[in-house]
């Protein structure tokens, strides 16, 4: 170890060495001359002596030297270039692709198995971007980062998959390998194994259609170790032995699950056996969990390796318990053999020359005959008459031999003179050395009841009993063809249950069949003799009312028909209640075949439904003419995008305080080539039916992201633009990457994109929804929730989605000036937007009132006719253009609050005109003649009483006032009447009443200006007592809107 420590210095001391010896000849070989005293041309000769020598010596150690380094090259040379070749050869031999990709890409080099996998000639390899040879965007994303690594100095390595770009017949799977390289011919660079796994790709698919066949199987399916440990055990297996379905099978041995005697078997013979000759098969018993033994018919196959070392075993069992129980069976009905002709339930005979020569007892007791009595006479005495001749023709071919109908049904008469069904079967026999015939009788009587039965089905409902469809149009016809003779009305009557398939959802199909058998038998006790009750659909019933005299007479019928269904139905105990609605069609006004009677009705029935009214409904003409133009117009729908003759118009959004414009919601319209402009009612139900909601709500998506974006560019407003996503687009699969797409294409920013969901279509799946949503909330869009307070979804549920906007549905603010609930409500749901750091938009705010009410509970937005209609896309673009603010009244001056009359005359306006407060200023006064009026008057004005005249106004006083308290309890409320009025109404008065104080008619001006005044004051008083919550709410209200939307 030391000489080898010291080696490396050997040739510097060597050289020092020569250098030294040589600078001593050199010095002191001259001054040696000298002191030797030759004369001076020995000096010369000498001198050049000298010279030659270490000329001759430096030559030598050159020789050696040069020598020396040029055999060590040559040998390191030699030496590189076999690594070299034995590294190419690897490389070559490699089964995968090798290849080395620069920093940008490109491939510097593949070995013949890439030219292979890529079909690229070896020369044309070089110089090819990998990524073009690769197809999927998760491939390409991949590469893109380890190139970025290679790029940014980094290292590492990384694995991903891919497919090979070129078109082949079935796609070709790569795994691709790769490394960074620091040290490639060009600087850093990655060396990428690229690796066939199409065959292993398929064998996974292949392993797994085996493992789906053998989960189907009801066969148990099992592999185990040699030693018997399970490694495996299908579903049925775990079904057999009662296996729970999530134990873990690597912890069970196969033994346990055999009884001793068969855990002997297979130790002693059929493991053995299968080891030896590869498998075993044969009966077996298996034991389950709880200790019951099975029979089973087992195969035990043994699975070796290459080298023939058992590698595991499979085996296959199959339950034979019944196929055992057969057997047995059949074994003792061989070891009973005349037992069981005696006492067959078949009935047997055997006949001779037409005369019976035996009888079973089977027979005898099926007719009542005793034996003797059968071998007293002819045979086809106890044949029915109408059957004999039949019969005998039958007997006769099989004595001659001809091929005849065997199973062939006929009539015996029995004792008691009534007939027993059989289906009998004979052959040729030699009886006691001759021929005879061998009858066998199989009693069918009950068979024969049982087909009846089905003709009976055929025609009458299983669960009611009622005629069905096809007998029903039958009795229809029938009914028709007589009343034509009789010229009498006819009445068909399509009844369906109000909300079955609720009950049938909420208590199950047991009590809706119990609920529908007793809904038949009201029915059928509420028509007369005549009239036909049917069954014709699920919870769906038709009447013939037969017999009438003239169409007049078919209303009160039919309200008997619908009454009958208002006695509660009493089932397990619980009462309920059920409601059904009508169709009526008429014989002969709305048609003369039943089938066109029977449609007709039913379409009135939809009639019905639609309106939502319940009762019943008269056919007419133009249901059928609008079911065909749904369909005509359903066709052009299918049409209308690829003509281009849809279009979007937008309905402006603004800031509640401001009057600012915020963002629009896009609608879509349909502007028909033909139609003109469809109704969104019209055609909009009709997408969300159809799979052209997806396609056409995708284009409104895409128009919507373009418009934004150039509201931006062209104008510089940042608007939110708000686009539906119906209940059938929240539910498909690739929802999330069509908004992907349309986003990466239109380049908007998502952030001022706000996708709308309707609140119903949440709470139909909330697990799937809230992961959809939240795909979409990643995308960077805002998420609202429309026609919020609808759908009927829980808090519990609603937290869960990523919910950025609440829209109030229309149907609130339509009545929030005018119904105390309803204020609750969206009070309620915007203290709940506020909890759930939502924003808040009013929908449908028409009035200056409902604006004024929803800005004082803190409502951020509004949209709604009181600011636009919606708006062409021109015409909006000019309201952008113009940065345009839309007018918005304040809260009011308080100071100016007044007097509402709700009716009164001019006399009494006057009257009051000269009504002067304490505080000295003249009493606004104004006068309303509804209450429809009144209550937008006190949402928009400051109102400190409501005096209401009885006599002048036809509302519902009580009603009126009721609701005033309960929104405005700080208002006054007075109510102008006669003497008797008083009486009649004394129970209204009171500080916690509708009315709080009663003005005579005929009171005089001082009277009345007290009254006022004080009704005046009582509200100043309590206006100052509230002031500072009221101020406080407000700034809440504010507070809430600082997360300004477009700003």
């Amino acid at each position: 170890m030391r000489k080898d420590h010291h080696l490396p210095r050997l040739p510097a001391r060597v050289a020092l060495l020569y250098a030294f010896v040589a600078a001593l000849w050199i010095l002191f070989s001259d001054s040696a001359i000298v002191v030797m005293g030759l004369d001076p041309e020995s000096h010369t000769l000498i001198g050049m002596g000298k010279g030659l020598v270490f000329v001759a010596v430096t030559a030598v150690l050159l020789f050696f030297g040069v020598r020396r380094g040029v055999a060590g090259q040559l040998h390191a040379f030699k030496a590189m270039e076999h690594a070299e070749r034995r590294q190419r050869q690897r490389v070559e031999a490699l089964p995968q692709a090798l290849l080395e990709v620069d920093a940008g890409g490109v491939i510097r080099f593949g070995n013949p198995e890439a030219e292979r996998l890529f079909e690229v000639a070896g020369p044309s390899l070089p110089g090819v971007e990998f990524g073009e040879l690769l197809r999927g965007l998760g491939a390409h994303q991949q590469l893109s980062s380890a190139l970025e690594r290679v790029r940014s100095g980094g290292d590492g390595a990384g694995s991903f998959r891919g497919q090979l770009a070129a078109e082949t017949p079935e796609p070709v799977e790569l795994r691709v390998d790769w490394s960074v390289d620091p040290y490639g011919p060009a600087g850093r660079q990655l060396v990428v194994v690229v690796t066939d796994i199409t065959d292993w790709v398929r064998a996974s698919a292949e392993s797994q259609r085996l493992v789906t066949v053998l989960e189907s199987t009801t066969d148990l399916v099992a592999t185990c170790t040699p030693r018997g440990n399970i490694t495996y055990l299908n579903r049925a297996g775990r079904s057999l032995l009662g296996v729970e379905r999530d134990a873990v099978v690597d912890a069970l041995e196969a033994t346990q699950f055999m009884p001793f005697w068969a855990r002997r078997l297979a130790r002693d013979h059929a493991v053995p056996e299968a080891l030896r000759c590869g498998s075993w098969s044969g009966e077996t018993a298996l034991m389950t969990s709880d200790g019951r033994e099975l029979p089973v018919s087992q195969v035990i196959v043994a699975h070796r390796d290459d080298l023939g070392r058992v590698q595991y075993l499979s085996t296959i069992a199959r339950d034979i318990s019944e196929r055992k129980a057969m057997d047995e069976a059949l074994y003792a009905s061989r070891e009973q053999y005349r037992s069981l002709v005696e006492n067959t339930h078949d009935g047997l005979v055997v006949s001779q020359r037409g005369r019976v020569r035996y009888v079973n007892p089977q027979l005898a007791n099926l007719l009542g005959f005793s034996p003797a009595e059968y071998t007293s006479g002819s045979s086809m005495t106890f044949v029915h008459p109408e059957d004999r001749d039949r019969v005998r023709e039958w007997y006769r071919a099989i004595q001659r031999g001809e091929s005849v109908e065997q199973g062939l049904r006929f009539r015996f008469l029995t004792i008691t003179g009534g007939v027993c069904w059989v289906e009998g079967k004979a052959s040729t026999i030699v009886w006691e050395g001759a021929d005879a015939t061998l009858s066998f009788f199989t009693d069918i009587t009950e068979q024969v009841e049982a087909e009846g039965r089905l003709e009976y089905l055929a025609e009458y409902d299983a669960l009611t009993g009622l005629p069905n469809r096809d007998l029903f149009l039958s009795r229809l016809d029938e009914a028709i063809t007589h009343s034509e003779a009789q010229d009498g009305a006819i009445g068909v009557v399509y009844l369906n249950l109000t909300r079955f398939q609720i009950f049938n959802d909420s208590y199950g199909h047991e009590l809706g069949d119990r609920l529908l058998r007793a809904v038949a038998e009201r029915l059928a006790d509420a028509v007369d003799d005549g009239d036909v009750v049917s069954r014709v659909g699920g919870d769906e019933f038709a009447v013939i009312l037969d017999g009438l005299p003239d169409a007049d007479a078919i209303p009160p019928r039919v309200r008997a028909l619908l009454g009958s269904m208002a006695e509660p139905f009493r089932l397990q105990g619980h009462e309920f209640y059920v409601s059904a609605s009508a169709g009526i069609a008429v014989y002969p006004e709305d048609g003369a075949r039943p089938e066109v009677l029977l449609r007709n009705a039913a379409s009135a029935l939809e009639a019905v439904k639609k309106s939502g009214a319940g009762g019943y409904h008269y056919y007419a003409a133009g249901l059928n003419e609008n079911a065909r133009r749904r369909l005509a117009l359903e066709t052009d729908l299918r049409h209308a995008l690829g003509r281009g003759e849809f279009e979007l118009h937008f309905q402006p959004q603004a800031d509640m305080q401001t009057g600012r414009l915020t963002g629009a919601e896009a609608l879509l319209r349909w502007n028909h080539s033909e139609r003109g402009l469809v109704m969104p009612g019209d055609f909009i139900p009709l997408l969300e039916e159809s799979e052209l909601i997806l396609d056409v709500g995708a284009w409104v998506l895409e128009q919507a992201c373009l418009t934004q974006r150039r509201w931006w560019r062209e104008y510089g407003q940042d608007l939110v633009v708000s686009v539906n996503l119906s209940a059938r687009q929240l539910d498909d699969p690739l929802l999330v990457d069509r908004v992907r797409a349309i986003l990466d294409r239109t380049d908007v920013d998502p952030h001022r994109v706000e996708l709308e969901i309707t609140e119903s279509s949440l709470v139909h799946n909330p697990e799937e929804a809230a992961a959809t949503l939240e795909a979409l909330k990643r995308l960077g869009l805002s998420l609202a929730v429309d026609d919020f307070g609808t759908g009927y979804s829980s808090l519990s549920y609603f937290r869960r989605f990523p919910v950025d906007t609440l829209k109030i549905d229309k149907a609130f603010v339509s009545e929030l000036t005018r119904d105390p609930d309803t204020a609750g409500i969206v009070r309620a749901i915007i203290a709940m937007a506020g909890s759930l750091h939502c924003h808040i938009v009013a929908e449908g705010v028409e009035t200056l009132g409902q604006l004024r009410m929803l800005r004082q509970y803190g409502c951020h937005w509004m949209q709604g006719y009181f600011l636009s209609r919606p708006l062409s896309v021109d015409t909006f673009d000019d309201l952008v253009r113009d940065g345009h603010r839309f007018p918005v009244a304040g809260d009011g001056d308080s100071a100016m609050a007044g007097l509402l009359v709700v009716g009164g005359d001019q006399a009494l306006l006057r009257q009051l005109d000269a009504v002067t407060p304490a505080h000295g200023r003249a009493l606004s006064v104004d006068r309303v003649t509804t209450t429809g009026e009144a209550f937008e008057w006190l949402a928009t004005r400051e109102t400190a009483a409501v005096l209401v005249d009885q006599s002048a106004c036809e509302d519902d006083m009580t009603s009126f006032a009721t609701r005033v308290q309960a929104l405005y309890p700080q208002v006054r409320r007075l109510l102008m009447g006669g003497v008797g009025d008083v009486l009649v109404r004394a129970h209204h008065f009171g500080q916690q009443q509708p009315f709080q104080r009663f003005v005579d008619r005929g009171a005089s001006e001082s009277t009345l200006e007290q009254m006022v005044l004080e009704a005046v004051a009582a509200y100043d008083q309590a206006r100052d007592t509230g002031a500072a919550g009221t101020g406080d709410r407000r700034a809440e209200g504010r507070r809430r809107q600082a997360g300004s939307r477009g700003a």
